[in-house]
């Protein structure tokens, strides 16, 4: 069982994508790192998720679907769009919000798990980490609170900070919440190969490693079934 009912950093899980050296070489793994907020509650057991995600996700769905189906998961809906924020509408094109497209996610499906991969579009959109934990607890309070929840943060090369702000929002919003883990893709997306020119979008590369960072989250909570 997942223990402590405080807001903790761990290295909760680890994905093993192959990273590349400068030189063009394989070389060791990576490693995810997750802060987990539980509950005693039991998790029940996953066997379905659903997704909602940014330009990030769309980049990675063909490689999420293919890490979700090793683990005997289905997908019953992964929800992406390009410029989409956490919760304000995104753009000027008729884009959702996160929050919009949660709501209407939440009337046509009962996943046994949530997936949340935004943020970045958001980085230098708030004012301070408590108007962004705002932005994350108006979307997280649309989620049936029983149900589990992964999240997944960001990384923007040469926008740290902002970003940074963003991923404090984030983990300040979750906090309390049971059963919600934050995979963390500051560390692999900081990889020289993660990530294009406008150090935002993925690479090939990344979109492989970006996928299993995600899975590698989910695989941690789909573990607690089996306890």
């Amino acid at each position: 069982m997942l223990v402590g009912a405080l807001l903790m950093s761990a290295a909760a899980c680890s994905a093993e994508p192959e990273l590349l050296a400068a030189d063009g070489n394989e070389t060791s793994t990576t490693v995810v790192r997750a802060v987990t907020t539980t509950t005693a509650a039991p998790i029940p057991t996953i066997r379905s998720v659903a997704i909602v995600g940014d330009s990030l996700t769309v980049a990675a769905t063909e490689e999420l679907t293919l890490e979700l189906a090793s683990l005997g998961l289905e997908i019953v809906e992964i929800d992406a769009a390009v410029g989409r924020r956490i919760a304000a509408n995104s753009n000027g094109a008729g884009v959702q919000g996160g929050l919009e497209a949660v709501e209407t996610l939440v009337r046509a499906e009962q996943p046994d798990l949530w997936v949340i991969a935004l943020g970045t579009n958001d980085a230098g959109g708030f004012a301070n980490v408590d108007v962004g934990a705002e932005q994350v607890e108006l979307l997280v309070e649309e989620l049936p609170r029983d149900v589990p929840l992964v999240w997944v943060n960001t990384h923007i090369r040469g926008r740290e900070g902002e970003s940074g702000t963003v991923n404090d929002a984030i983990a300040k919003g979750l906090r309390g919440r049971g059963q919600t883990l934050i995979v963390d893709w500051t560390e692999p997306g900081s990889h020289p190969r993660s990530l294009g020119d406008d150090g935002i979008h993925l690479t090939e590369l990344g979109e492989g490693w970006w996928a299993s960072a995600v899975a590698a989250g989910i695989e941690e909570i789909v573990m607690q079934t089996a306890d």
